[in-house]
Formats: structure tokens, C-alpha cells, sequence
């Protein structure tokens, strides 16, 4: 097994990315702004890993299976999500979905709804960042494909990344008219792809630099988390700085988080951290993703003190979660081993 598959500490920082997220749409201050270009990051750096790695071993990237794979480990919750949504929402509260969003969140565009008509507020709103990363599962790997072959991946990486900040300070300072300026600036994958990127740098750099040769006194991975934390959260109020080059500081200082909460976790007091129980937590960090707006509706609504909404809404987020994993994803993980074990035959 590959070192890129041996990373410590890696499932805790899934479970954290998620639960960023779940933590700044309760209202904790803290970490608002924190939890998306963490998510973003994280994904750019997994799915990079697994390009490399096959890229490596065959010369080659098998495009149809990688879209396939993808699709049915997202698919199949997604839809499940929506549907229930939908009948909480519309059937059992009486809301009002417009037309168009609901064909937006079907074709995965849930970002470009916010982006055209305004960052919403209801039950799938926050499938923007999932929109944004599967936009960039589509056409990532044929970049990456292109990029491996002319041996310049990091080049045009970095390129690409100038060019995201080139075209928010175009919108922000309307040089480029928009109407709803700042809901693109936060939600369109045009803008937010910067973030991604710095994830797949990270990749590309472990590679070159191996993990476990990135060394430190005991106190500074601590240190350097606090503070990455704190920075990025600062930036939510700097908007001359946020929506222009801060999402790619966002996104670095996402990395600098990942690999701080990943060396913490050698440290033999943390070692639960690679246990059984982050593990199984970690399995489930997607379906708490999709369903933390519904469980953290249900806290919320019976307790007026804060902790106690935020324990019972996370509680409820897990149950959801756990019951999406068993009844509806791991059916289809089965279904997808089958096909590439075939496939292997």
C-alpha cells in the first residue's frame, strides 16, 4: 500500500471538514468561514491523490471509470437528500421551491442558482459546495490528464489559480458587471476553483516532499492550527481581501490546517484519532453533510440553549447519516466493487 494511502490522521480531518460546516451553520462564530475552503481543499487533495496514483501505476486515467465511481458514491444519497427535502419543505411545511431551483439542484448546479439568483437560506442551500466539487470532478481529471502528459501539472496548476484571482478582482471591482456580485464571488465554481487547486498542490508537493519527512517541534503543529484557524475566520470580515485573493489563502491556509490536525494526530495521546470510531464516523462525513441542515432544524426547534439544540441537532444529523450509509449508499459501493472487480477479470 502506498504511502498516500497510509496518511495519519486523514479520516479525522473528513470528519472535521464536515463538522466545520455543521459547527459555522449553528452560529458559531468561530468557525465561520472555516469549514468550506477546508472541504474544498480536502477534496482537491484526495481526488489528486488518486489521479497521481493511478496515473503512476498505468500511464493512463481511465476517465469512464473515475465519472462512474464518482457518480454512484454521490448520486445515489444526493437524490435520496432531495427527495426528502422536497417533502419537508414543500409537501409537509407548506414552503415554496421555485421552479428553477429545483431543476437546478437536480443537475447538481445548486452553486449557480445562488450564484444567479442570490445565496438562499432553505433546506438545500448548502449544496452549493457539493455542486462545486462535482463540477470539478467532471472536468479535473481531463485537465489533469492533459497536464501529466505535457509533464507540467504544477505550472498550469498554479497558472489557473492566478487566473481565479484575476477574475474575482474583475467582479468585485465591476470591471465585469454581475448583478448578484458577491453570492458569485462565493458560490461559482469560476471563483471558488482556486481553493480546489491548492488541495491538488498539496497532493503534488507530499509526492515530491513524502509526508513523513515533514518534521517540526512537538508545539508548532498546534500552533500553526490555531492560527490557521484564526486567520481564515478574520478574513470573513475583509471583503477587499476575501473576494479577491482570499479564497486562495483560505485555501492554504485549509492545507496548513489539514497537515497540522494530520501531524497532531501521531501524537500518542491523540491516537484514538486512527480508531474505529473516527473511522466509522468518517464513512458516514458525507451523508452528515447533506442531512446537518435538517438535524440541526430538529435541535433547534426543542431546545432554546444553545448546546443543548447543537447536541440533539448533531445527534440527529447522525442518525440520518448512519441511515443513509446502510440503506442507500452501501448498496451502491457494493454494486460499484462489483463492477470494477469485473472489470478487472
Amino acid at each position: 500500500m502506498s504511502q498516500s494511502h497510509r496518511l495519519p490522521g486523514l479520516d479525522l480531518v473528513r470528519v472535521l471538514a464536515v463538522y466545520f460546516i455543521i459547527l459555522s451553520h449553528s452560529g458559531l462564530e468561530l468557525f465561520r468561514g472555516v469549514g468550506v475552503p477546508f472541504l474544498l481543499a480536502l477534496s482537491g487533495f484526495l481526488i489528486t491523490q488518486t489521479l497521481i496514483r493511478e496515473y503512476k501505476g498505468t500511464n493512463n486515467l481511465d476517465l469512464k471509470r473515475f465519472w462512474r465511481s464518482r457518480f454512484l458514491r454521490i448520486a445515489p444519497a444526493y437524490y435520496a437528500f432531495i427527495a426528502l427535502a422536497y417533502t419537508l419543505d414543500v409537501i409537509i411545511l407548506g414552503e415554496r421551491w421555485e421552479s428553477n431551483l429545483l431543476i437546478f439542484t437536480l443537475f447538481h448546479s445548486v452553486n449557480y442558482y445562488n450564484a444567479l439568483f442570490g445565496h438562499g437560506s432553505g433546506m438545500v442551500a448548502h449544496l452549493w459546495t457539493l455542486s462545486t466539487m462535482e463540477q470539478f470532478y467532471l472536468v479535473y481529471p481531463v485537465f489533469i490528464y492533459l497536464a501529466f502528459k505535457i509533464r507540467k501539472p504544477i505550472p498550469i496548476i498554479l497558472l489557473i489559480i492566478a487566473l481565479c484571482m484575476f477574475w474575482r478582482f474583475l467582479i468585485f471591482s465591476e470591471l465585469i458587471n454581475i448583478e448578484h456580485k458577491t453570492s458569485w464571488l462565493y458560490n461559482a465554481l469560476d471563483t471558488r476553483l482556486d481553493s480546489l487547486l491548492i488541495g491538488s498542490l498539496a497532493a503534488f508537493y507530499i509526492q515530491k516532499l513524502p509526508y513523513n519527512k515533514l518534521t517540526a517541534p512537538v508545539y508548532i503543529w498546534p500552533l500553526l492550527l490555531v492560527v490557521s484557524v484564526y486567520a481564515s475566520n478574520s478574513m470573513q470580515d475583509i471583503p477587499e481581501l476575501r473576494y479577491t485573493i482570499g479564497y486562495s489563502l483560505e485555501g492554504i491556509l485549509a492545507v496548513v490546517s489539514m497537515l497540522s490536525i494530520m501531524k497532531i494526530s501521531e501524537y500518542r495521546i491523540f491516537n484514538f484519532v486512527n480508531g474505529h470510531l473516527i473511522t466509522s464516523l468518517a464513512k458516514i462525513s458525507y451523508p452528515m453533510y447533506l442531512y446537518h441542515p435538517i438535524g440541526l432544524g430538529v435541535g433547534f426547534k426543542f431546545f432554546d440553549n444553545y448546546l443543548f439544540s447543537l447536541t440533539a441537532g448533531s445527534i440527529t444529523t447522525l442518525i440520518l447519516a448512519f441511515l443513509s450509509y446502510k440503506v442507500i449508499e452501501k448498496p451502491f459501493m457494493i454494486y460499484r466493487a462489483r463492477i470494477t472487480m469485473r472489470e478487472k477479470i
